[in-house]
């Protein structure tokens, strides 16, 4: 029954590693169509206004959405690679989810959905400077500002290094696995770290990452379907 159940969970983690895979290029097919986020509240605000939903499709709401994927994918990792190096593999797994539950949590765009409203229903101009100024806080306190974003990249990137290390140790992933998972995570850790000081450096690192996570997503995806069927010939 065990095993019956790892199967199926691994089968489940390679399909979510597709959608993951899916949810970042729609995201990016739509930027390109509708135009970059907006940058500041008054902005966000003025968009919201025009419509609601477009303001939540340009939004970070969708990065945490797709990264609940994680979740899924790095339990499959930890069951598959835990007997290689166990507290490595725990640490890596447990550090992921942590930064992801966090980056979910710290998603600002619902909230900033209901300032706009309020904004816009205030004839105040008192109350508008207080309603853009909560606004302007909550920019600041986002995804890719705060204190707890910074340190969630480094949780999240550092253990996606660690884990693809631990992965050319292991039979059960291809070698072009764990080698493109260095390659999108390690650029995106260098450009995480480096940002606050030297942003068009990071800029290009990020460009950098993106292609390894592209094959990352899709060979891992594929690995953890060929473990589920390796379970299955073995039952």
């Amino acid at each position: 029954m065990m095993d019956t159940d790892w199967r199926n969970f691994h089968r489940l983690s390679g399909y979510a590693s597709f959608l993951l895979l899916a949810l970042m290029i729609a995201y990016a097919v739509i930027i390109a169509f509708l135009g970059p986020q907006p940058t500041d509240a008054l902005s966000y605000f003025n968009l919201a206004r025009q419509s609601p939903i477009k303001a939540l499709l340009v939004s970070d709401l969708n990065i945490p959405i797709a990264l609940t994927a994680y979740f899924f994918i790095f339990l499959s990792l930890w069951k598959i690679l835990n007997e290689l190096n166990r507290p490595l593999v725990a640490l890596a797994s447990a550090l992921t989810c942590m930064a992801v539950a966090f980056t979910i949590l710290g998603n600002t765009d619902l909230a900033l959905i209901r300032l706009a409203k309020e904004y816009f229903a205030s004839n105040d101009a008192r109350e508008r400077q207080m309603i853009e100024a909560a606004g302007k806080a909550l920019f600041a306190n986002n995804m890719w500002h705060s204190s707890a974003a910074y340190f969630c990249g480094i949780f999240m990137q550092g253990s996606g290094v660690l884990i693809s290390l631990i992965m050319l140790k292991s039979k059960k992933f291809s070698r072009i696995t764990a080698y493109s998972g260095i390659w999108g995570n390690g650029f995106d850790l260098a450009q995480h770290l480096i940002h606050l000081a030297f942003p068009s450096a990071a800029g290009i690192l990020l460009k950098i990452a993106g292609p390894g996570y592209l094959v990352w997503y899709i060979f891992l995806g594929l690995d953890l379907l060929r473990n589920s069927k390796q379970r299955e010939t073995a039952s």
